[in-house]
């Protein structure tokens, strides 16, 4: 495991490489450090957001990509994001307020001079306003100038240039047209409404939109976009071709929403089934999500099960680091039994805990405390039925192909630090993804109703039975799964004081600070002692 250090720069520079005819790749930048967790990357117009409340920080890996904007060219950093649709960057004299615990402080990725661009033009004086339900925005101005990404350049492209803002560093959105802030502005013309792929199709770049990302591991060094494409080299086996659907509430496909049906823990002790028989609920593959976000029953049971303790004075579940060196794999399945198995390793869903520039030991102990990677939904906003982002937590461990022209989600096992390369191109406008096999008789999610979040409040689970010197097997109800959901006897816990040492039940809310006692990381989880 490297050493985290803010903002260290695992790859100072971007390799801009045209693969194949018809494919664009760009090379992305990888940055370790710590900042203000921003998840739950759903996207609306808004006002009132221009910062953010949130108090928490943590050490995690975010993805990056270097463009150049204007003439003569301007360099700029953006965050890579896939839940979003809109280009933007920050103006040189912009108000920047990010979150207090934000580190690097300022504008890390650059600000764009307008003034000093002599292609730069304005269609729309004050049609930047952009928000994100965790309080970040923008708000400024849109403007047209040349856009050069991995060296292809679009001119005339519209991007936001933010005024004011509560983050520090720009987006490059690889959302729907559809989902661009600016898409109902009558003033501006249909034709100049292009997110970026289909900027890229409309100049013969690439011939079809879609694109391919791949993470890689929570240490690399290197990652890729691929527009047009796909790299054949980059995952196991073969990809499995998978329906985007609605989001909950809404009529037309504006997200990367896929139906997410299982979800299971391995380890050499043996196999813990979390969500039940017939699953089936919404989920936004969401790159710009820094974590997994999950329905708040599982939610309990994976933290039943991993020790985790969640608290909402950081907005955050934390760990043992030494959590990270436990072997086996959470392992996500979409679209039924027919569906792809994603394995995330649980040492990458797990990163160390820095808070307030500094690192965390558990209270009363010389553990450290570590982040962990999947957070319940309510503490996002989102109640039962609406659909959860999964975030760079899950994605570095898939390899994804977003196929806008056909509304189809291309996913299989990422293969780590592969060197090779074998790009398959997309064909023709529409072509089906390359190397990818429709999963059959797919199971679709159903959501009747949309709700309001309740307060995630974490019970430590409870066991049925006495002490009797071997842990006994907890049932759904004792450890928060979902009904139906099953542990398989293998995989319980062969600590002799397993169930005599957790600690009885209390309302986890009301911790307030780090200095409250984390007896629960000292029981461990059933897997993990």
């Amino acid at each position: 495991m490297k050493p985290v250090v803010a903002s260290l720069l695992i790859a100072a520079r971007l390799l801009s490489l045209t693969q194949a005819t018809g494919t664009v790749q760009l090379d992305l930048i990888t940055k370790r450090g710590y900042h203000s967790i921003r998840d739950l990357q759903s996207r609306s117009n808004g006002n009132d957001a221009d910062e953010t409340t949130l108090p928490q920080d943590g050490a995690y890996t975010r993805y990056y990509a270097n463009v150049t904007i204007g003439e003569p060219g301007q360099n700029i950093q953006l965050h890579v994001d896939t839940g979003s649709s809109d280009v933007w960057v920050i103006a040189k004299d912009a108000e920047v307020n990010p979150p207090a615990f934000e580190f690097p402080k300022g504008t890390p990725g650059g600000t764009f001079d307008f003034n000093a661009s002599s292609t730069a033009s304005w269609p729309y004086v004050g049609g930047l306003n952009i928000s994100y339900l965790d309080g970040s925005g923008a708000f400024g101005d849109l403007f047209a100038d040349s856009l050069t990404v991995a060296g292809t350049k679009l001119d005339k492209y519209i991007m936001g240039l933010a005024k004011k803002a509560s983050l520090g560093r720009g987006i490059l959105g690889l959302g729907f047209s559809e989902g661009l802030s600016f898409s109902k502005i009558q003033n501006i013309t249909s034709g100049n409404k292009k997110n970026l792929v289909d900027a890229m199709v409309a100049a013969d770049q690439i011939t079809s939109q879609a694109y391919s990302l791949w993470l890689n591991d929570i240490d690399s060094s290197s990652g890729a976009l691929l527009f047009g494409g796909v790299d054949s080299k980059k995952y196991e086996g073969s990809l499995a071709n998978l329906a985007m659907y609605p989001t909950p509430g809404k009529q037309d496909i504006d997200h990367f929403t896929v139906s997410f049906t299982s979800f299971s823990i391995s380890t050499p002790s043996g196999n813990v089934s979390i969500t039940p028989e017939n699953y089936a609920l919404p989920a936004v593959l969401d790159s710009g999500a820094t974590q997994t976000i999950v329905p708040d029953d599982i939610a309990h049971a994976i933290y039943a099960q991993t020790g985790a303790t969640y608290f909402a004075a950081f907005n955050v579940a934390v760990v043992p680091c030494s959590v990270r060196n436990v072997p086996g794999t959470f392992d996500f399945g979409f679209g039924g039994p027919n569906g792809p198995i994603i394995r995330v390793p649980i040492g990458d869903m797990i990163y160390p805990g820095v808070f307030a520039g500094q690192h965390q030991l558990i209270p009363n102990t010389t553990q450290q405390a570590c982040v962990f990677g999947i957070t319940p939904a309510s503490t996002r906003g989102l109640g039962p039925g609406m659909a959860t982002p999964f975030g760079d937590t899950f994605l570095r461990s898939a390899y994804v192909v977003y196929d806008l022209a056909n509304k189809r989600i291309g996913m299989a096992q990422t293969k780590y630090n592969s060197t090779e390369s074998n790009i398959l191109k997309f064909e023709s406008q529409g072509a089906q993804i390359p190397d990818a096999t429709t999963v059959s008789d797919e199971r679709k999610f159903t959501v009747t109703e949309l709700q309001r979040p309740t307060p995630f409040v974490q019970q430590p689970p409870t066991f049925s039975g006495e002490s009797t010197g071997a842990a006994p097997t907890p049932s759904a109800a004792d450890t928060g799964a979902p009904a139906g959901s099953t542990t398989s006897p293998a995989a319980t816990s062969s600590s002799p004081s397993a169930a005599s040492s957790r600690p009885r039940p209390f309302a986890w809310e009301q911790l307030t600070t780090l200095g409250i006692s984390m007896a629960m990381f000292m029981a461990g989880g059933v897997l993990f002692l």
